[in-house]
């Protein structure tokens, strides 16, 4: 199987790897978490990471085997690979059960050298759900309050890890105590609407699905309805010495063991009704959250298009301005470092000179024929504005901060400070803030775990020619003159 495109892969593209490189090891692994809501949905939701749990290996087999495809250890739980700064590998300590059962749901997948199979459990718990009995409730002690965030899905995005975490330890003193089936009903609905406030539908949408198919009190799981008690309490009113039991319409009891079911077969339609357009980014405002700039700058790398013939252009436009698209025949011209080619598919949006579109314009301007992409030139930064050809299409680096900071026009890197304010210092860099030098800018992501890279976006020009997300050392930074500065109307931590 072929290596993914480390800086741009998507989940899907980085766990089909990593997970046929561990079987080729003699590791199986299954997929939980996120990630796979994240393929599930198509890329509408993103993960940061990719849980993985493995069969019956140690750690330092498995430390091994990584390192054969270049992933490292952190200080933390999670493996990076120094070229993949966007996505990490964790590998939760397993196995993956419900009660005595293992969910599997096998793929065969063929690679170059051998047919193999892939194991990704997905909602399990809504299968389990379905045929599960009542049992009779069993008196205890309450164990004492513990949570895990949000149990089995992410506590937030790869920019703001925590983003939501606390609505879900609020979601978990309810699921901590138990109750009856209207209390669960109502902390489910509270969670979701919580979330749906915050601005994320979609997470809240997700959130309601999982903890009404996950969390039955009779799931064997650590998180199920009522966990302070000991398993096969159910439904009990706290104030009761039994559980209460509605009667409900003879259809609906017979229906009632497969509404899981239904609700899993109805999650592709309701997430469609709900999700906006992935290419979407916000629209221009007087101030702008870091999770916003950070996930505009992700839209932008993901942008995917098949070049075609026409939108290659190495001459002038019809103003006379000359246009050179950095496509495989850039060295045709003298330049070099062209990527992409037609008839092959693309991901990430092209560099312009002068860009400023949408990745949704950039679609629409390729539709037009015009031209994808136009290099920067020393001709072109001596006549700066007037350099921008009408007829060719993509983004520059200061037009990509512009678009990341919600801005209405585009701002040029000597405009740019007119906005910001320098920092003090390296430290100081949150994300979404910038690196700046007389001639490009950077969006800055995160520091590298080492605390000597950074990870960055940025709409770059010679030697990428498009946007994507890189990993730079500081030193390198600093020798060629970038300083930190930060948006006066950027909001968060």
């Amino acid at each position: 199987m072929r290596k993914p495109d480390w800086k741009n892969c998507s989940e899907e593209e980085l766990w089909r790897y990593v997970a046929w490189h561990l079987e080729g090891e003699g590791i199986r692994s299954i997929l939980v978490g996120g990630a796979v809501v994240a393929i599930y949905t198509k890329g509408l939701y993103r993960s940061g990471d990719l849980d993985m749990v493995p069969d019956d290996m140690g750690r330092e087999g498995l430390e091994r085997a990584l390192a054969g495809i270049g992933f490292e250890p952190t200080s933390s739980r999670y493996f990076k690979h120094p070229e993949c700064p966007h996505l990490f590998l964790e590998f939760p300590r397993g196995p993956v059960e419900i009660g005595r059962s293992r969910p599997r749901l096998f793929f065969r997948i063929c690679g170059r050298d051998r047919p193999h199979s892939l194991t990704l459990a997905f909602a399990a718990s809504l299968l389990l759900a379905a045929c599960g009995t009542p049992s009779t409730p069993a008196p205890s002690t309450p164990a004492p309050f513990t949570t895990d965030g949000c149990s089995a899905f992410p506590d937030g995005t790869p920019s703001d890890p925590t983003a939501w975490r606390h609505h879900c330890v609020e979601h978990d003193r309810a699921y901590w105590a138990g109750g009856t089936r209207e209390q669960r009903r109502d902390a489910d609905r509270k969670l979701s609407d919580s979330i749906t406030a915050d601005g994320r539908p979609i997470v809240g949408t997700l959130t309601w699905l999982g903890t009404r198919a996950g969390g039955h009190p009779l799931l064997p799981t650590p998180w199920r309805w009522g966990y302070a008690w000991k398993y096969g309490r159910g439904y009990h009113a706290l104030s009761e010495g039994r559980p209460r039991r509605a009667r409900s319409h003879p259809f609906i009891q017979m229906i009632r063991p497969m509404r899981h079911l239904l609700i899993l077969a109805a999650l592709p339609a309701w997430l469609a009704s709900c999700a906006s357009d992935p290419l979407a980014i916000p629209t221009p405002a007087k101030s702008v959250t870091r999770e916003q700039a950070i996930a505009t700058a992700y839209t932008y790398t993901r942008v995917q298009w098949t070049p075609e013939p026409r939108h290659i252009r190495h001459a002038p436009d019809s103003n006379g301005i000359l246009v050179h698209t950095p496509d495989t025949t850039l060295t045709n011209h003298g330049f070099s470092n062209g990527w992409w080619k037609p008839g092959q598919a693309a991901t990430g949006m092209p560099y312009q000179w002068g860009g400023f579109d949408s990745p949704r314009q950039f679609l629409d301007s390729l539709a037009r024929g015009e031209s994808a992409g136009d290099i920067s030139t020393a001709a072109k930064r001596r006549l700066g504005d007037d350099g921008t050809s009408a007829e060719a299409c993509g983004i520059d680096c200061s037009g990509f901060i512009s678009r990341c900071w919600r801005l209405d026009r585009p701002h040029s890197t000597k405009q740019l400070p007119a906005i910001c304010t320098q920092l003090d210092s390296w430290s100081e860099l949150q994300p979404g803030d910038i690196l700046l030098n007389d001639r490009h800018v950077l969006l800055f992501k995160a520091w590298w775990p080492d605390k000597k890279s950074i990870l960055c976006y940025e709409a770059g020009p010679f030697p990428v020619w498009r946007v994507n997300a890189a990993r730079i050392t500081a030193a390198k930074l600093e020798r060629e003159g970038y300083h930190p500065w930060r948006y006066r109307h950027i909001t968060g931590s």
